[in-house]
């Protein structure tokens, strides 16, 4: 009897090494019960989205998912399966008709699968999706949106938000909202605005777009693509002539700047003492510059003041601190980062702004006024959705988020250096 005894313990602690140690394996394993809990989400005091799309349309849907590659490694995006897959969906997706029911009304829609290189944008049988509202009409005051699956983003954007507040600096921001496609089972999903004249019509903000660049601010290659996509999109644009000639001249000459490397002309076109509340962002957040670099940067233009805005959005992901990070203010790309766009790159050569991001934490940090009980309650409330965070909680699997791991490593170097 204890031989039994001691084989099936054996056999349970090597299935709890083989779930701590193999992270594809655990979301394997937890991936059946990674449902949400319907009377929980019911209960949400969030907007409530109905979508009616043909059953054809979402047979084509589900089919160029079908092809999806599932899994969380950045390894499973350089396969040859997600290369087919993705030349699949740029082949057949495209806007569908469809109907959206929102506050009592019914809307006349175009719907599509969200993105042209989606990772991780699907959660068991829901993905992102993209949603133009025809007839002149607009819903949350825009007339283009994404409603993100909700495990793309989790709490990520809620912590992003809460930091972006206590810092005062510009956040891309997404309301929590119930959806309900067809018959499927209510599922989370995050209203997300898209940065567009809708947008930023009641500021003085203006974002460039070209294809999937968000900010058409350089981002690496030769100069002249650059120009090129500069003036086509600002050839789309409903401004005077005179605002056109301003936007195109800061646009190019800020490029050059940043493709000559000049730090001291680059850092002429922004709001140092703003780039100085980035710079200690990224330094809480842990930011491991995927959220801003190739086309993932995000950056407004403001025409009064004629300076460049950097946004934080939901792309920023948390990277971590190998040690004890020094708060000298400096970010050289490497060290403390993960990935580094060439602006960023420049500006770090900046004593300048190294020094006044040093004071800036300094003093966020003096001031008490960012809490770690904040991000954890942020936390607790995410993971109470889902039935697997519950699993998780019990087998001790919800380590903390890696801005609470950062934000503590710098709380306890700055009392030990001051």
């Amino acid at each position: 009897m204890k031989k039994y005894i001691y084989t099936i313990l054996f056999l349970i602690l090597l299935f709890v090494i083989i779930l701590v140690g193999f992270k594809e394996f655990r979301i394997y394993i937890l991936k059946p019960i990674r449902v949400e809990k319907a009377g929980i989400i019911k209960s949400l005091n969030t907007p409530y989205i109905k979508l009616h799309i043909p059953k054809l349309t979402q047979n084509k849907f589900d089919l160029i998912y079908s092809k999806y590659p599932y899994g969380s490694s950045i390894e499973q995006y350089k396969t040859e399966q997600y290369e087919d897959f993705v030349k699949y969906l740029n082949e057949n997706n495209q806007w569908e008709k469809a109907k959206l029911e929102y506050l009592d009304k019914t809307y006349n829609i175009l719907v599509k699968i969200h993105g042209k290189t989606p990772s991780q944008h699907v959660e068991n049988k829901h993905y992102s999706l993209g949603v133009k509202v025809l007839d002149n009409k607009k819903i949350n005051g825009v007339s283009r949106f994404n409603l993100i699956v909700y495990w793309r983003i989790r709490y990520n954007s809620d912590i992003i938000k809460y930091l972006s507040e206590k810092l005062d600096i510009y956040f891309k921001g997404n309301i929590l909202t119930k959806v309900q496609v067809n018959n499927k089972p209510l599922k989370l999903y995050f209203f997300e605005f898209r940065a567009d004249k809708d947008y930023f019509s009641k500021t003085n903000l203006i974002a460039l777009k070209y294809k999937s660049d968000h900010s058409l601010i350089y981002t690496g290659g030769d100069l002249a693509p650059w120009d090129k996509k500069l003036k086509k999109s600002i050839k789309k644009m409903n401004l005077n002539d005179s605002l056109k000639e301003l936007i195109y001249e800061k646009y190019s000459s800020l490029n050059k700047a940043i493709f000559d490397g000049d730090t001291k002309k680059t850092l002429s076109y922004f709001d140092i003492d703003y780039l100085a509340k980035i710079q200690a962002f990224r330094y809480l957040f842990g930011d491991n510059g995927h959220g801003f670099a190739d086309d993932n940067l995000l950056a407004a233009f403001n025409t009064r003041n004629h300076k460049f805005y950097p946004f934080v959005h939901r792309d920023n992901s948390p990277h971590n601190f190998s040690g004890p990070p020094k708060i000298d203010g400096k970010f050289s790309g490497s060290d403390i980062i993960g990935i580094a766009s060439p602006l960023f790159r420049t500006i770090s050569e900046s004593k300048l702004l190294a020094e006044k991001t040093k004071n800036y934490l300094t003093k966020i940090l003096k001031s008490n006024i960012i809490k770690i009980s904040d991000i954890d309650s942020i936390i607790q409330t995410h993971n109470s959705y889902y039935y697997s965070s519950d699993l998780k909680q019990i087998l001790n699997f919800q380590p903390d988020h890696q801005s609470t791991i950062n934000i503590r490593k710098l709380i306890s170097n700055f009392k030990n250096t001051n």
